[in-house]
């Protein structure tokens, strides 16, 4: 293995993923042979301190959950489906980016883990299978995100991003880990199969509001689309800015959901139907905590203003009414 560039300034240890699984990968209809492995292990994490908190980003790309049931079409041509089985007649599936399909190929064919759109020669060129499980289509992987200098690129980029929106994170001391979902669900103790990302934060001990020995180790899945590592990344940093304001619980539903929203607000920066796509994954995520907490968030900012939700937020306070 190669050895890592140097840090850029405002960043402490840059620390590579641990050795791959082994194991064979499939490769899906249309695809390279070429092998993708998911790390099997991260970085080892420091000692246990006094001051923990963690924060996880589950299923926060709620489009997964918009590949829904479409009623049969009343009048007019019926919709043809997307993977070349002609047109649909009676109810069919829809996933994120408006494409139909046969009720059928959702017990058939796998689906992308980051898109949702299901995996075929025509319309996705193929896929491959990650040794975790993790099913990823060949257009998601023109923008895999498999080293860590490209995780620390990402996580530069979206610190200015909400720099610009007045969050300024410290993320002086964080260390990086690309890992597989497996790693990914030991570590953070959460086994939920839409985990994306998760925050260990500890301080040794915390003075007059600052915080003195601090060790953040921020852990990504290996492989992700890079706008989904974008919105991920966001996600996390907005725990990280909790973290350093001393918020190490709480409401969850206003934890989270600002970290939603903060994603959704970064992702605004980006052009492209890769960013509107995860834009609209947290417009319509079902979920009562991270879902109704963003709305709940975004009414507050458009009604009380960023002051006021930041001042909320570093408060500790539950989720104020707009």
């Amino acid at each position: 293995m190669s050895p890592a560039p140097p840090p850029p300034r405002g960043f402490g240890r840059i620390a590579a993923a641990g050795v791959a699984t082994a194991g064979a990968l499939l490769v899906m209809a249309g695809a390279s042979s070429a092998a993708v492995r998911a790390p099997g292990a991260g970085c080892a994490v420091g000692a246990a301190v006094p001051t923990a908190s963690r924060g996880a980003l589950v299923g926060a790309v709620p489009g997964r959950a918009g590949t829904g049931v479409a009623p049969a079409a009343s009048t007019g041509t019926p919709p043809r489906c997307a993977l070349g089985d002609g047109p649909i007649r009676g109810e069919y599936l829809v996933d994120g980016w408006g494409h139909a399909y046969h009720l059928f190929h959702r017990d058939r064919d796998p689906a992308c883990d980051a898109c949702t759109r299901f995996i075929s020669p025509t319309l996705t060129g193929g896929g491959v299978r990650y040794d975790d499980g993790r099913v990823i289509c060949n257009l998601c992987r023109r923008t895999a995100v498999t080293r860590i200098a490209d995780v620390r690129a990402v996580v530069d980029e979206v610190a200015d991003s909400l720099r610009a929106l007045g969050i300024d994170v410290d993320i002086d001391g964080m260390t990086l880990h690309l890992v597989g979902r497996t790693e990914m669900q030991r570590r953070s103790g959460v086994h939920a199969s839409g985990l994306r990302g998760f925050t260990d934060y500890a301080e040794r001990w915390r003075v007059f509001g600052h915080a003195f020995g601090r060790r953040i180790d921020l852990y990504v899945l290996y492989g992700m689309p890079r706008m989904e590592l974008v919105s991920t990344v966001a996600h996390e940093l907005m725990h990280v800015w909790q973290f350093n304001h001393g918020r190490f619980g709480g409401d969850d539903v206003f934890c989270e959901g600002s970290c939603n929203y903060a994603a959704w607000r970064v992702l605004h920066g980006y052009r492209g139907d890769e960013a509107a796509f995860y834009r609209r994954a947290i417009e319509t995520e079902p979920d009562p905590v991270y879902g109704q907490g963003y709305r709940a968030v975004r009414r507050l900012v458009e009604t009380r203003g960023m002051a006021a939700w930041l001042e909320a937020l570093a408060r500790g306070d539950d989720l104020p009414r707009p």
